[in-house]
Formats: C-alpha cells, sequence, structure tokens
C-alpha cells in the first residue's frame, strides 16, 4: 500500500485535516492510528498482513469519500451524471417499475463507453423481463456501438503511432521505424471513402493529415486541410486552419501561405 502513503503525504495540511476529521468520525481506532502513520512517516512504512487490509479498507473508504464529494457537488438544475442516472433506474425498477426504469435508459450519454453501459443495462432487463423481440433490437444496437468503438480505438492507436514517429524521429527514420511506416502505408483504410457522420468525418481527416506528415507528404496534408474545410460542420473549422497553419511551416512553405492560414484563425475586427 505503497501508493496510499505516497497520496497521504502529498495532501496539504487543510486537505489532511478535512480527511482526518471524518476518519476520526467514521473510521475504527486502528485504521485511524495507521492513517496517521502513514501520513507522517517519512519512509515507506512495512506493513503486516493484518494492517494490509486495514489499509486497503481505508483506501476504499477514500475512494468512497471523493466520489460522493464530487457528487454532492453537482447541481441538480444540470443533466444528471451517468450514475445518478443507472442508480435512479435501479431504484424504480426495485419497486416494481420496469417499464419506466428502461425507459430511463433511452437517453444515451455522449460518451461512447457511457452509452454502451446504458444500453447493456437495458438489454440484460429487456431479456430478464421476457421482451425477447425488443432485447434483440437492442442487442443489435449493442453490435453498432461496439464496432464503432472498434473503430475509434484503431484511429487512436493509429494516432499515438503517427505521433510517436513525428516525436521521436520527426521524419528522420531509423530502419524500425521505417518498416513500421512502411506497414501502415499497405493498410486499405487509406484508400477507403470517407465516413458521412460529420463527428466520424472529422476525425478520420485529421488522422490522414497525421499520416501525410508522418510519410513527409506535407502538399497532401494541406489538400485535406483544405477538403476539411468544405466538408466537416463550421465548429470543426479552426482546428483545420490551425492544422492547415502547422502542414504550411513543416512544409516551409511561402510565407504568405503561413499568413493565410494564421489570419484565417483571427475573426475581423468590427469597425464601428
Amino acid at each position: 500500500m505503497r501508493r496510499l502513503q505516497r497520496y497521504l503525504r502529498r495532501l496539504s495540511e487543510t486537505e489532511w485535516r478535512s480527511l482526518w476529521e471524518e476518519a476520526q468520525r467514521e473510521l475504527g481506532p486502528k485504521t485511524q492510528k495507521l492513517l496517521y502513520r502513514l501520513r507522517v512517516s517519512l519512509a515507506p512504512v512495512g506493513l503486516s498482513l493484518s494492517e494490509k487490509e486495514l489499509a486497503q479498507r481505508a483506501e476504499r473508504w477514500l475512494w468512497r469519500r471523493a466520489f460522493l464529494e464530487k457528487h454532492q457537488k453537482h447541481p441538480l438544475r444540470t443533466s444528471p451524471p451517468s450514475e445518478w442516472v443507472l442508480t435512479g433506474a435501479e431504484l424504480y425498477r426495485k419497486v416494481g417499475l420496469s417499464k419506466e426504469a428502461i425507459a430511463l435508459l433511452q437517453r444515451l450519454p455522449e460518451h461512447p463507453l457511457e452509452a454502451l453501459r446504458f444500453v447493456f443495462r437495458r438489454f440484460r432487463w429487456e431479456a430478464e423481463a421476457g421482451h425477447l423481440t425488443q432485447s434483440s433490437r437492442t442487442l443489435r444496437k449493442i453490435e453498432g456501438q461496439v464496432r464503432q468503438l472498434l473503430l475509434s480505438v484503431e484511429r487512436q492507436r493509429l494516432q499515438l503511432l503517427f505521433h510517436r514517429l513525428l516525436h521521436e524521429h520527426g521524419g528522420s527514420y531509423t530502419q524500425a521505424a521505417q518498416r513500421l511506416l512502411r506497414r501502415l502505408q499497405r493498410l486499405t483504410r487509406w484508400s477507403q471513402s470517407l465516413p458521412a457522420s460529420p463527428d466520424e468525418l472529422a476525425t478520420e481527416i485529421n488522422l490522414r493529415i497525421l499520416y501525410a506528415l508522418a510519410c513527409g507528404d506535407g502538399a497532401t496534408a494541406l489538400e485535406y486541410c483544405e477538403r476539411a474545410l468544405a466538408l466537416v460542420p463550421v465548429s470543426y473549422h479552426n482546428t483545420f486552419r490551425l492544422n492547415g497553419w502547422l502542414c504550411t511551416l513543416m512544409a516551409r512553405k511561402d510565407l504568405r501561405e503561413a499568413t493565410r492560414w494564421a489570419s484565417s484563425l483571427v475573426p475581423p475586427f468590427d469597425c464601428p
């Protein structure tokens, strides 16, 4: 439980006092004594098996305390966190309001992983209630969401690889880096059509800009920046203008070209 000691040692005096007051109200004497020892000891503390169990419980208490504090501060007038909605659905289902509980899970959170939690819960409850047709439709929805997650994971993996190539090698690749780049160039995704969804489209174009830069093809990267401005929603435009400006610098383009991209990032002044 070195992490617990490191955490306690990093708390400010004010944070520690607040935590210690609550620990004295909620934890047993042995756990209190252990927490205090971990806080004041400068060297790593060796723990017996029984003390390790106490430390584990104390750590869980800290997590619960942080969780409750975080959610107590969430305003009731704003959209509730996912945990609240799931707990509310469980609350209704517990008293026999299964239909209301399932309906509560229809509005999905924006984050795909959170949305998947909702749909999985809905599928399980529909199946348990014997709503086989509905649960089958929900299962197909899960399959679609999982496919989207896999696509997102693949994009992020490629982004990390390209960032690593550019950051670690800066275009002057070792033989190992060149082999990796050649493998990435053989992927069929670069010749596939761009996705239709605005968010997916922006993400995919951004990935292809990064791919072109990793290949040392600044001209293609700039073409994608121009193309993005014609295809993606306006809310994404500044991202691609910034990309265009960076691409002109990396490609050592004419200064006027870089200035054009840079000036497009600054909104025009309204003259009186």
